[in-house]
């Protein structure tokens, strides 16, 4: 990514928020997407979560997946999910909700883990 910003044309300056904006969704799309690979060739993962109100009041969960990966430990954070229902069912179906949509798929590995 580095690279192809480098190589733009100096009189692209990409201030623009709509254009930032889209930059770091396609960087955030990158990172899930690695680690989405890194854990499907780990084999397995945790699913670590927490809720909590941010400054508008709204109930957010954390999504955060740990997973060892060539003699490593990792914790890839995966996103911040809007939540009204926080009951266990509730919880449980949006984690597997965030890892389909974000996560290329993950969720087939966590209905084996009893999501």
């Amino acid at each position: 990514m580095g690279k192809k910003l480098t190589d733009l044309p100096r009189n692209a300056k990409y201030v623009c928020h709509n254009i930032q904006n889209k930059i770091l969704a396609i960087m955030a799309k990158i990172i899930l997407n690695e680690i989405a690979n890194e854990v499907r060739e780990a084999g397995e993962f945790a699913v670590l979560s927490d809720e909590s109100k941010d400054c508008r009041k709204t109930e957010q969960l954390s999504v955060v997946l740990r997973y060892f990966f060539r003699g490593t430990v990792y914790a890839g954070f995966v996103g911040f999910v809007p939540i009204s229902d926080l009951t266990a069912q509730g919880v449980s179906s949006q984690i597997v909700s965030r890892l389909e949509k974000n996560a290329a798929g993950l969720s087939e590995h966590a209905g084996r883990a009893g999501l």
